[in-house]
């Protein structure tokens, strides 16, 4: 059974580069959203195991939008990614219901590897 995955970025040139990477590791079930609510509307209906949301989005930040995420998905793996290391943001992610912390940097292929191992 292949893993349902949603990644939410409004980069597409950075969601086109995430995709290739999960591709790389046998993940061909993704799904790509540029918005949180396309994926918290009630249309959206699938059960994903891995949802990836980015921090910073157009007109929404993603941390804050993990509750909401984490009441639709209540089994779902909720991973936060960001450009930025910050100490209070990983804290909020984390007190809000998200699994991991992803750092969009040169590791990020690593971490996929051993999240995906």
């Amino acid at each position: 059974m292949k893993q349902k995955i949603i990644h939410i970025e409004d980069d597409l040139f950075f969601a086109r580069m995430f995709r290739k990477k999960l591709q790389n590791l046998g993940l061909l079930n993704l799904d790509h959203f540029e918005h949180c609510n396309a994926v918290l509307s009630d249309e959206y209906q699938s059960d994903p195991e891995i949802i990836f949301i980015d921090h910073i989005l157009e007109n929404e930040l993603g941390a804050n939008e993990i509750p909401r995420f984490r009441a639709k998905f209540k089994n779902t793996k909720i991973i936060l990614l960001t450009g930025i290391k910050d100490l209070e943001l990983i804290e909020f992610a984390f007190s809000n219901g998200a699994d991991k912390f992803l750092l969009k940097n040169e590791e990020l292929n690593n971490h996929l590897k051993t999240l995906f191992s």
